[in-house]
């Protein structure tokens, strides 16, 4: 929680006064009065501490390789779309797989007496006029436009063909550190650092592994300051 307060400039801390945790946005520090001043005199009220609990001497990155698969057929509708005359009707599609580029796309429109009203369907994105082209999604949006007038128009054919993005085995990128600004305490931590994002080539992979093995090589420096409430840490940047 500290670290995501930190991440927005805020501060995270346990209230001595009353035992509550408490969160200060980062525009609390907006026109916001002192707390304290230091000065020589009370340099004793200082403390610095290294964070030595976290440094490790190696670092592992996961990550799952994906490409695109062969063309398939991705999506069918299991009943036929029914567009109003001089109307148009939004529906969600959901494909079989996560495609990454789409293929071709098979329509057949119809009246509800079988007349041919393929001349009439237009299929494009909402909000805008640009033809339906989905890729990497799940699930896509998409609008039929009937331009008859006169009929409803019966779409009983909807084929999206797609390459789907198919997925590896977890593999995992080790980055070990070969010197440490201080000696490993095997007593308190773990000598691994596993850190798992959502990384899909061995580049990701080892830009994450190489940022977070120069920051656990070095312990984080904190400074507390005693007469803030609750004695929050401050860590200073390097």
């Amino acid at each position: 929680m500290r670290e995501a307060a930190e991440s927005e400039s805020g501060i995270c801390w346990v209230d001595a006064q009353d035992g509550k945790l408490k969160y200060w946005a980062w525009a609390h520090w907006v026109g916001a009065a002192s707390e304290a001043t230091y000065s020589v005199s009370l340099a004793e009220e200082v403390q610095l501490n290294y964070d030595d609990a976290n440094v490790f001497d190696k670092v592992v990155a996961h990550y799952q390789p994906t490409a695109l698969g062969q063309a398939t057929v991705v999506y069918q509708p299991t009943e036929p779309f029914v567009v109003p005359p001089g109307s148009n009707s939004t529906e969600t599609v959901h494909f079989n797989y996560p495609i990454g580029q789409m293929v071709s796309l098979e329509t057949n429109a119809r009246t509800a007496g079988g007349v041919s009203l393929n001349s009439n369907l237009t299929v494009k994105n909402p909000d805008t006029s640009t033809p339906w082209q989905p890729q990497y999604a799940k699930s896509s949006d998409v609008v039929f436009v009937n331009s008859n007038s006169m009929h409803a128009m019966v779409i009983d054919k909807f084929e999206v063909t797609a390459r789907p993005i198919s997925r590896d085995p977890d593999q995992e990128y080790s980055e070990t550190l070969n010197l440490l600004d201080i000696q490993r305490r095997s007593d308190i931590r773990p000598t691994t650092d596993r850190v798992r994002y959502t990384l899909q080539t061995i580049a990701q992979a080892q830009l994450v592994a190489k940022l977070r093995a120069f920051r656990s090589s070095r312990p984080p420096l904190l400074v507390t300051l005693g007469p803030i409430p609750g004695n929050p840490d401050l860590k200073v940047a390097r």
